[in-house]
């Protein structure tokens, strides 16, 4: 159930990506759940942050970057995907804060990012969060996007590695923010 829950966002995302006035909208819709969610994150001004999962619509970059001064890299491995969230950024103004590129958490390059975000309908979630503790230092931080414990009848379970979890944020649209440190 989860799989057909991404593929339809993917799908709505691949088509409100095509209009400014529809790609605002939909980024507003999740602008003060994701401005209150990382406001659990203790960052730099200057943080550079990795987004695995940006989307068609890269709403949680978008909104960051139009209000912080941290600097972002999203990746998605749907290269139709990558090349619709390029566009999103240039129709934002955006390019000087945002960089996209097609890639894939499983073997992308984590080093030297302040913050790492694994969005909701990344695949395989569970291996890559083992694979970015694995290949990390002391301090990295993560936030990981889960689903809450009411849809587990209809998800299924997530399966968590034992990580350091230090905060959780639960949002209004029934995702559930893992802030992960490592120690």
């Amino acid at each position: 159930m989860r799989r057909l829950h991404n593929l339809l966002i993917e799908i709505l995302e691949k088509i409100l990506c095509k209009s400014y006035f529809l790609t605002r909208f939909y980024t507003n819709l999740f602008k003060k759940m994701t401005l209150d969610e990382f406001s659990m994150v203790d960052l730099p001004k200057d943080a550079k942050i990795l987004v695995i999962g940006c989307g068609s619509i890269p709403h949680t970059i978008i909104i960051l970057a139009e209000n912080k001064g941290w600097r972002f890299v999203g990746i998605d491995k749907d290269r139709e995907a990558v090349k619709m969230a390029k566009k999103v950024i240039r129709l934002f103004n955006l390019e000087d804060k945002v960089e996209i590129r097609e890639g894939d958490g499983m073997d992308f390059n984590v080093d030297g990012y302040d913050l790492i975000v694994i969005a909701y309908g990344v695949e395989p979630k569970e291996e890559i969060l083992k694979r970015i503790w694995k290949n990390t230092g002391k301090g990295t931080k993560i936030l990981y996007r889960s689903a809450w414990e009411v849809t587990n009848p209809l998800y299924g379970k997530e399966k968590i590695p034992d990580v350091n979890i230090e905060k959780v944020f639960y949002r209004r649209d029934l995702v559930k923010s893992l802030l992960i440190v490592k120690k």
